[in-house]
């Protein structure tokens, strides 16, 4: 007879696979690194959500009486609390005097129940453990069954801290890192949609939720059916066979989209998200920023070179920032020991390696600079072919680059004097859709030295539904990008990428480009240094 693996089990030997594809790292950060070893203790916990759920998790307490103030967390999609950032985190707040309760997210790890991707039920369930930490005497209170308590954690783990915050006012503060504002634009942006996130996260979602390993430990089409919330198996099936998204589907996600719930948020948030993630793009981050701010919520907004992406993954430096950031946000809106001293924005530099302040995203010394194409080209239209296999990479690629002719345009803009590209670009195309359901890909590349970079390692998709001649209008991803006197920055638009599902429908777009017919705005802050 076999030995079975415990669910456990199988899902640590998935977890390479899933760290690799949100560009996860091994290994402490050097607080972590010098909090560890001393000073806190924990236990394992199983806590009666609502409906009599039970969720699995960690409860981790500095030595001492307390009581604590308290951080809550959970993980990213498809983990666990036993998850390498997870226990960082823990080790990073319990080191500092904090009460941890980690916990798995509803139908993740050791938790009952059916994921429902951060619905109503993992709100009621933040609800339930809000509740279980009121009642320790270890913990600290605002008020009778008010826990004086914050949440941290990326992904997954950062969508239910702002859909808990829209319905739940006990929250002190939270720091969502890498989350999402708005599902359906995640998943299928401008109705493109996301061929290589979509399908890596359905399968991350099946094996890492309770419906691989149930029942015997062996898994079972039942099993399979049960783990995940029957909707994201019809709109993952539906979107592969049709190349959309069903109705049903995208109300689904608009449902779990806190963007669309912002006006409820009270709660003091700081917003980490990364230039180069592809899945959950800065531009999420950037409108739940604005938002919040434009209630007077105060909130908080940082950018760094990493997330979910394959291409660039923040170091230990960059780490050690960034949760130093989030422990002086808890610190002032939590354990209320001294103000955190955050700029409203902050972002990191990839070709300096530092990190900068603003006053906003763009900041308010930015100018808008467009850019006609029809000077960037001699002819009045360029003609571009859709071909059966991608022809641009990007998104989950580490190499960046449109390798056929004839399948992208072109437009390269002198740079005549030093500046910073900083915010997202807002594009204007006339295009003539050759086919009734056409595609384009709009990206950036930085010319410098005779190489070409993609800027971000971001594309921005359109949908072109119909034949007719029309202009296109949309905001593009957000971009951080010093350019010298001498470089160039080039627009490209394609017909396919490897990110996405192709046009089924259409053999291509011709781009207008005559005077005044196709523009892009672009951001931009004059340099001196």
């Amino acid at each position: 007879m076999r030995d079975r693996p415990t669910r456990r089990a199988v899902l640590g030997a998935l977890g390479a696979l899933a760290a690799a594809a949100t560009g996860a790292t091994a290994g402490a950060s050097v607080r972590t690194a010098a909090a560890t070893g001393s000073g806190y203790s924990g236990r394992p916990v199983e806590i009666d959500s609502f409906d009599g759920t039970t969720l699995a998790g960690r409860f981790t307490t500095p030595d001492g009486e307390g009581p604590f103030p308290s951080v809550l967390m959970t993980h990213g999609w498809g983990g666990d609390h036993g998850s390498e950032r997870v226990r960082r985190l823990t080790d990073l707040y319990a080191g500092h005097g904090y009460a941890v309760l980690a916990y798995d997210s509803r139908g993740f790890g050791e938790s009952g129940g059916r994921v429902g991707v951060d619905g109503p039920n993992e709100v009621r369930d933040v609800s339930a453990l809000l509740d279980w930490l009121a009642a320790r005497p270890t913990v600290a209170t605002d008020a009778p069954g008010d826990p004086t308590v914050g949440m941290d954690n990326v992904s997954y783990a950062g969508g239910i801290q702002l859909e808990a915050a829209a319905e739940e006012p006990r929250l002190d503060a939270i720091v969502p890192r890498w989350a999402w504002n708005d599902l359906p634009y995640s998943l299928a942006p401008n109705g493109v949609v996301k061929a290589g996130w979509d399908a890596l996260l359905y399968a991350t979602g099946i094996t890492g939720s309770r419906g691989l390993t149930s029942g015997d430990g062996w898994p079972t089409y039942e099993d399979v059916e049960n783990g995940l919330d029957p909707e994201v198996h019809g709109t993952i099936l539906y979107a592969t066979a049709t190349n959309e998204f069903p109705d049903e589907g995208r109300a689904y996600y608009a449902a779990r989209s806190p963007g669309r719930k912002l006006d409820a948020v009270e709660t003091p948030t700081l917003l980490v998200s990364g230039w180069p993630d592809t899945l959950f793009v800065p531009n999420e981050a950037i409108r739940t920023f604005e938002g919040l701010r434009e209630r007077g919520v105060e909130t908080r907004l940082v950018l760094f070179q990493g997330g979910h992406t394959l291409t660039d993954t923040a170091g230990a430096e960059q780490r050690r920032v960034l949760d130093d950031l989030a422990l002086a946000w808890l610190d002032e809106h939590v354990a209320g020991r001294g103000a955190a001293d955050l700029a409203p924005v902050t972002f990191y530099e990839v070709q300096t390696g530092r990190f900068r302040r603003a006053n906003a995203l763009p900041p308010a010394n930015a100018d808008a600079r467009t850019i006609d194409l029809a000077d960037a080209s001699s002819l009045d239209a360029t003609t571009i072919a859709n071909t059966l296999v991608p022809t641009s990479t990007s998104q989950l690629s580490p190499v960046n680059g449109d390798h056929v002719p004839g399948t992208a345009a072109h437009f390269d803009v002198p740079i005549e004097r030093d500046l910073e590209v900083l915010g997202a670009p807002r594009l204007s195309l006339r295009v003539s859709p050759l086919g009734p359901d056409a595609q384009l890909f709009a990206k950036f590349y930085h010319l410098s030295d005779g190489d070409a970079t993609l800027v971000g390692n971001q594309v921005t998709p359109l949908r072109l539904r119909g034949t007719d001649e029309r202009t296109v209008r949309a905001e593009m991803v957000a971009i951080q990008r010093r350019l010298r006197a001498g470089d160039a920055l080039r627009f490209t638009v394609a017909t396919t990428d490897a990110g996405f599902y192709n046009s089924r429908e259409a053999v291509g777009v011709t781009v207008h480009h005559a005077p005044d017919e196709s523009t892009v705005e672009v951001p931009v802050v004059a340099r001196r240094d």
